[in-house]
């Protein structure tokens, strides 16, 4: 049995992640103001925010995958973070690290311990941010 997402949860999701809903930065005025650090660290927040209800219900049925996602999204947030402090080789790897997270955070929607338009939607979100992870990987 899966644990459906709570009512209004998928609403304007993806783009807010992707930066082109109404409550993104871009869309906001922002756009051209806001940097590129401000803007993925929003984005990340984002996610973590929307996803949080779903990692509890993942957690009332498995404990440790539940504490995997919290630490491997948490990594994602940090290492942008550090990311966009650190200089140039340093940075690169920072942004491989939380690219990896963000993959590792993928995989854990194969579970089924969530409805799977719920898996896609998250994925979905993680799979646009780890694009612009990768294009900063790659600097």
């Amino acid at each position: 049995m899966t644990d459906a997402a709570p009512d209004g949860f998928f609403e304007g999701f993806l783009a807010d992640v992707i930066g082109a809903g109404p409550n993104s930065s871009v869309l906001a005025g922002e756009g051209m103001d806001t940097t590129l650090r401000q803007q993925l660290l929003e984005r990340i927040i984002t996610i973590i925010g929307r996803v949080r209800p779903l990692i509890e219900a993942i957690g009332r049925k498995d404990r440790e995958l539940e504490s995997q996602l919290r630490r491997s999204l948490g990594s994602v947030a940090l290492n942008v973070a550090e990311g966009f402090g650190a200089h140039a080789g340093n940075a690169r790897l920072r942004f491989r690290t939380a690219l990896g997270s963000l993959y590792e955070s993928q995989v854990a929607a194969a579970w089924g311990y969530v409805e799977q338009q719920a898996a896609n939607r998250i994925v979905a979100a993680l799979e646009a941010f780890g694009g612009r992870l990768y294009g900063l990987s790659r600097r």
